[in-house]
């Protein structure tokens, strides 16, 4: 299907551009365009990039706004403003009636009278259906059951009206309704709320309340899957007052979704139902998205990896919280090296960018060991660009494991992480280590490749199914109840590895990992696994042979079980 039309170097205005969606949409649009966004409120500091942005403080309620609209000259205009729930347009239905309806009838009355006449996108919900339980397709007939889905479905009425007018006052329109989205940066409504619910559980110990019972669907939808979307439907739809509905197209339990949230907060207490039905709770509001499937689009970040990473954002947020005036050092990222000349400059760089995001208090310490290829003299040279940089050279090569220990042992900081430095580990599980250990009950975290939500990128079928045998035969036979074992990406608190520390002998990699777990669960500390994604190196070779360790391995395993 060929576009009919391209988002590339128009001038475009977005009502509610500093919103959760608004914002998103302008950072993805701004790329190849001009974007103006409106809002009653200028929030600019949520931009990393604003070169092509420029921010307009309007009320789209206000007749200021309309003499704002006379005088502009766009190509485009997406209106995304309005109310965005039900309960408060219970409290107050004439209010969410001017600001979603008659405020659009205005824009509309306005643009039509303009002689360069804007395009005219409108953004809509899946409030307008009302109660079908079943999916929803466009055809269905609109049965509001809030004054919210009203007034909505009034202003989507207006839109359609103005592409049927005479040529002089026609407007070319299209209508978009919504199902629910989440992600980074929405502080309000389901997701946010419950995950804002776990977070406090862990310190209250209080279980996560759901209203009703839980077996509610509901299609949740990624925010960068409605930006997609809404930029291809943009491209590819004839603007005549079309409808498109658009959503993820799958339908989750509302328990189903808690109890994968509560997966990420670990420590948190379970979560209970109140049981009771809600009045106007619809049993199920999800899209059937052929049309969307039409015009060549499907999600693509499923429920879970948008879980994944709207529970990132959120831990993110909650540790600058706590970091904001701390002094002592709140982290220790520990990457030893040998021979890692190559890439140990691009992992310190991923490293030091997320943490400084979180926290001034952090250290990155780099434990080389002799490396011939003048690691440690590269380390040295980098120190001048990252102040948070320290470097340790042992005396001699002595391995992997002991280069772990000395790592653990100069840390300072609250909680101590080792990670490879050879570009495989993803450092925002790094988010998941701090979050856990500091907010949760967790005393030692592994960055765990076979969990759900891990994904492992470029490695060999033949160290895959090596790596899954011995890590069921290590789960089975010491009974941890871990699925990965053997990862040496992982996180300990100080507290917990001071426990522990004096009785630490084994030198040897991945048998320190392996110990250190043991000591941990015999000191009955909490050892909990995070999703991590592991890309197989793109530069040097590993270090470990994997049949002479899979050997000693062995004899630890039997060592551990037995003595």
């Amino acid at each position: 299907m060929e576009k009919l039309r391209t988002l590339k170097g128009k001038k475009i205005c977005i009502l509610g551009g500093f919103g959760f969606f608004g914002s998103h949409l302008a950072e993805r649009l701004e790329k190849d365009n001009i974007v103006t966004l409106v809002g009653r409120n200028l929030r600019t500091n949520i931009f990393s990039e604003t070169k092509n942005l420029f921010f307009q403080k309007q009320d789209i309620t206000k007749i200021s706004f309309i003499e704002y609209l006379k005088k502009s000259d766009f190509d485009m205009i997406i209106h995304l403003a309005g109310t965005a729930a039900v309960w408060p347009s219970l409290e107050d239905p004439t209010s969410d009636f001017m600001v979603n309806a008659a405020s659009t009838l205005r824009i509309l009355e306005c643009l039509s009278r303009k002689k360069n006449k804007p395009l005219f996108v409108y953004g809509s919900t899946i409030a307008v259906y009302g109660k079908i339980n079943r999916k929803l397709v466009e055809t269905d007939p609109p049965t509001p059951v809030s004054p919210y889905g009203t007034s909505k479905l009034t202003a989507d009425l207006y839109t359609q009206i103005f592409a049927t007018l005479p040529p002089e006052r026609a407007l070319s329109t299209l209508i978009l309704r919504y199902s629910s989205a989440y992600g980074p940066r929405q502080k309000k409504l389901f997701i946010y709320d419950l995950m804002q619910k776990h977070h406090e559980s862990l310190s209250t110990q209080n279980s996560v309340v759901l209203q009703g019972t839980g077996e509610q669907k509901r299609d949740l939808n990624y925010i960068s899957n409605h930006v997609d979307a809404t930029i291809q439907a943009i491209e590819m739809m004839p603007l005549k007052g079309e409808i498109l509905n658009i959503g993820s197209g799958v339908g989750h339990k509302i328990i189903n979704i808690a109890e994968q949230i509560q997966r990420f907060f670990p420590g948190a207490p379970a979560i209970k139902r109140t049981m009771v039905k809600r009045k106007g709770d619809a049993q199920q509001l999800v899209y059937d998205i052929q049309k969307l499937h039409k015009i060549e689009y499907k999600p693509i970040i499923s429920l879970e990896k948008g879980l994944l990473k709207t529970s990132r954002w959120f831990k993110k947020e909650k540790l600058k919280e706590k970091f904001r005036d701390q002094k002592k050092t709140a982290v220790s990222v520990i990457l030893p090296t040998y021979n890692e000349r190559d890439i140990v400059g691009k992992t310190i760089n991923k490293v030091d960018s997320l943490l400084k995001e979180i926290t001034n208090s952090y250290e990155i310490i780099v434990i080389d060991d002799t490396s011939p290829d003048g690691t440690a003299n590269l380390v040295k040279g980098l120190q001048r660009k990252y102040a948070n940089l320290r470097l340790v050279v042992n005396p001699e090569k002595k391995g992997l494991g002991y280069a772990h220990k000395v790592g653990l042992l100069e840390g300072k900081g609250e909680v101590l992480c080792l990670m490879d430095a050879d570009g495989s580990p993803d450092e925002n599980t790094l988010i998941d280590f701090m979050y856990g250990i500091l907010f949760g009950k967790a005393d030692l975290m592994i960055g765990s490749r076979y969990i759900e939500n891990s994904e492992v990128y470029g490695l060999s079928k033949k160290k895959k199914l090596a790596s899954r045998v011995m890590n069921l035969f290590i789960s089975g036979v010491l009974q941890t109840k871990l699925n990965d074992n053997s990862h040496s990406y992982r996180a300990i608190s100080k507290h917990a590895f001071d426990k522990v520390k004096d009785k630490l002998q084994e030198n040897q990699h991945p048998e320190f990992c392996l110990e250190l777990t043991h000591l941990c669960q015999k000191q009955g500390l909490l050892v909990v696994e995070a999703p991590t994604t592991f890309t197989e190196r793109d530069a040097g070779e590993t270090k470990v042979p994997i049949l002479k360790s899979g050997i000693r391995t062995f004899k630890k395993i039997m060592e551990m079980k037995f003595k």
